[in-house]
């Protein structure tokens, strides 16, 4: 039951390639592809689709965010203690 809503229907094309190995003309379209998918699932606005972007984002497994992360060139540095003591200071924070 729809409740009331209407009934959208999409066309859900099935992959015969995995995306490693596409050109990245076919991957770009495969993006868009999925974002209009959001946009239909989660709504119009940027706000909505970004809520939707952070839910899919938290389900990720640890070990599979870490491989994304890599695969973006994002790292974790480890502070100093020096360095924390700085920051600390600069925030106006207490040092508990």
């Amino acid at each position: 039951m729809t409740k009331g809503q209407p009934l959208v229907l999409q066309k859900l094309v099935v992959a015969r390639k995995p995306s490693s190995k596409v050109n990245s003309t076919l991957w770009r379209k495969r993006a868009q592809q999925l974002e209009k998918t959001r946009q239909l699932v989660s709504g119009k606005t940027e706000s909505d689709i970004l809520l939707l972007k952070a839910s899919e984002l938290k389900r990720i497994q640890p070990k599979a965010k870490r491989k994304l992360s890599l695969l973006l060139g994002l790292t974790r540095r480890e502070l100093s203690p020096q360095e924390t003591l700085a920051m600390k200071e600069t925030m106006n924070i207490t040092y508990h």
